[in-house]
């Protein structure tokens, strides 16, 4: 498992965004033009306002934020506890561009 809040996303770009049957996979350009694919494991839910292209400042990771228990039930998921919200968030308006509720997320090579 990868630490999300800990990834470098300064200058990044958001290149791709894929949504699987339970995996949404995020590619991304870092600030050297390097191409990374996160992939959101187990994923019930995800958000975008339209990323492709945007720079990005940093991602955060949320527990048991009010939306989450909503796609749970949706989901017919019960183990809250098990799930995040992992966010990529915009430079320049500090915008929240990208959310994606899912179990943990991995890097793919």
């Amino acid at each position: 498992m990868l630490d999300f809040a800990t990834i470098t996303f300064s200058d990044a770009v958001i290149a791709a965004v894929r949504v699987l049957d339970s995996v949404v996979e995020i590619d991304y350009l870092d600030w050297q033009d390097r191409k990374h694919i996160l992939a959101f494991q187990n994923a019930i839910s995800c958000c975008t306002s339209s990323p492709h292209g945007r720079s990005l400042s940093h991602g955060e990771v949320e527990k048991l934020v009010s939306n989450v228990q909503e796609f749970l039930a949706i989901a017919e998921h019960d183990a809250v506890e098990t799930f995040s919200v992992f966010s990529f968030v915009e430079a320049w308006d500090n915008d929240k561009i990208v959310k994606i509720v899912a179990q943990f997320v991995v890097e793919l090579d």
